[in-house]
């Protein structure tokens, strides 16, 4: 029986054009208001205000908050600036910038989300996508640094 609502009910919704989280959902929602369930009235808003409650989902936003506001104060180009100072006239200088890069933000947030953001910022700075990956800048701009590499 609960397997004949959900699947009629969830064919049902695709057919008429809903997007299959909706369809998924309001299927749920049908064998919950069914009564193949006997379940107590208020178990569905407890079940989805727990679901809610918890310190690791709060955690979320308020990364991306922190993060927003790094970026818009500045902080972000400042970090990076300085492992460029550090550690871009070694060879490849696009990879130890990266990893002190994320050491720092790593040291501020305590995340590793960090990488993604990285991405943008970079090629900013004249990498592309493969350029990243290979360590070469496309515009190799020489400013004051010195690559004890080459004589």
């Amino acid at each position: 029986m609960i397997l004949l609502i959900l699947c009629g009910v969830f064919l049902g919704l695709m057919i008429i054009g809903m997007p299959i989280a909706w369809a998924l959902a309001g299927s749920v929602v049908a064998v919950f208001y069914s009564g193949v369930f006997p379940l107590p009235p208020g178990w569905l808003g407890q079940q989805l205000f727990r679901g809610m409650d918890s310190i690791s989902l709060a955690s979320i936003p308020l990364f991306l908050f922190a993060g927003g506001i790094m970026n818009e104060g500045g902080l972000t180009r400042r970090i990076i600036a300085v492992a460029d100072a550090c550690l871009g006239w070694m060879r490849g200088g696009l990879g130890p910038v990266n990893v002190g890069t994320g050491m720092i933000y790593g040291g501020i947030s305590g995340s590793g989300r960090i990488v993604r953001e990285l991405g943008r910022i970079v090629r900013r700075e004249g990498y592309t996508s493969v350029t990243q990956m290979l360590g070469h800048r496309r515009h190799r701009r020489r400013r004051h640094h010195h690559d004890p590499g080459h004589a």
